[in-house]
């Protein structure tokens, strides 16, 4: 994780100018600040900056992965509900037409009334269209 890298260096930074800041206080010269001390705070500077760098490209990169997982979200339940328009026109139709014959169709040669087989297949026409139209509502 290069964030925690980077943190973990500024901390170290900091730790060496307090330990010069306690070493200058101890000395004569107080306000006096010398070359290394002053390239610990350019050095300070430069990692605050990468830090921040960092941080952002992170931050970006965390807020495209939720937009992804959040289109993959939809991509799934758009798949989920596209199969399962496939399933019901393919397999839902199927079952009906697997569901135990009429008379008409069974035994339509053995019927003696002729008045019969027409009724039968009034109803199985009748059947079929309602249930058409409750598929299309």
């Amino acid at each position: 994780m290069q964030v925690n890298a980077a943190k973990k260096k500024i901390d170290e930074i900091k730790e060496a100018i307090d330990a010069k800041k306690v070493e200058r206080e101890s000395s004569t010269e107080r306000d006096i600040v010398d070359q290394e001390e002053m390239l610990l705070f350019k050095s300070m500077q430069d990692a605050k900056k990468d830090y921040r760098t960092i941080f952002e490209e992170r931050k970006s990169n965390q807020t495209e992965i939720e937009y992804l997982m959040s289109s993959l979200d939809a991509l799934r339940q758009q798949l989920v509900n596209k199969f399962e328009e496939w399933y019901h026109q393919n397999y839902t139709e199927q079952e009906q037409d697997k569901q135990p014959k009429t008379p008409v169709e069974s035994e339509e040669k053995n019927l003696e009334d002729p008045e019969a087989v027409s009724y039968y297949r009034a109803m199985e026409h009748l059947k079929t269209t309602k249930s058409k139209s409750i598929k299309r509502v």
